[in-house]
């Protein structure tokens, strides 16, 4: 496991944790468990933009995530249900859809965020070439650093559209870089 990785679990099973001792604390109302539960929640969602990881690492993490409230929950609805403004029953199916909601958003968003990401490595492929960057621009157009498949790394040019006579992209012969 990388250092990442494991920082990534570690975090969220902290985050976890808090909103589950704040949903244990004796003095929260009612307002304060949906709040807890909002701020996890948020965690997962963000953790799925800003952290982007497979959308089934995102997925399992954020159900690891809604855990500890779930226990916290469960264990509310069974010791502690004086406190509540709902019976147990539809509190226990409120808290389980509020941590559903969440775990299903990030996986979505972690699958568009991955698809974006193949969009982006298609987009770098020109025929059997693979752009690797920008080396030079001039009036003419744009030379990139390209490799082939199955051989040595090679220059791309890009011509502009208005000066080239054919408008499509054209890859240099026999240039190495």
């Amino acid at each position: 496991m990388t250092t990442v990785n494991a920082l990534d679990l570690g975090v969220t099973l902290v985050v976890s944790g808090w909103v589950a001792a704040m949903m244990l604390y004796p003095f929260a109302r009612n307002d304060e468990l949906y709040l807890a539960l909002a701020a996890n929640g948020f965690f997962a969602i963000a953790r799925s933009f800003f952290l982007p990881a497979s959308p089934r690492r995102t997925a399992a993490l954020a159900t690891l995530g809604a855990v500890p409230p779930l226990v916290a929950t469960l264990y509310i609805a069974a010791n502690d249900a004086g406190r509540l403004t709902l019976p147990r029953a539809p509190f226990v199916v409120n808290v389980a859809f509020a941590l559903l909601v969440p775990v299903v958003l990030a996986w979505v968003g972690a699958t568009v965020i991955a698809g974006l990401f193949a969009e982006v490595r298609a987009a770098r492929r020109l025929g059997q070439y693979t752009l690797d960057g920008e080396k030079q621009e001039g009036g003419m157009g744009v030379v990139h650093r390209a490799h082939h498949a199955m051989r040595r790394p090679r220059r791309s040019s890009c011509y502009r559209r208005r000066r080239a006579a054919r408008p499509q992209w054209l890859a240099s012969s026999a240039k190495s870089s």
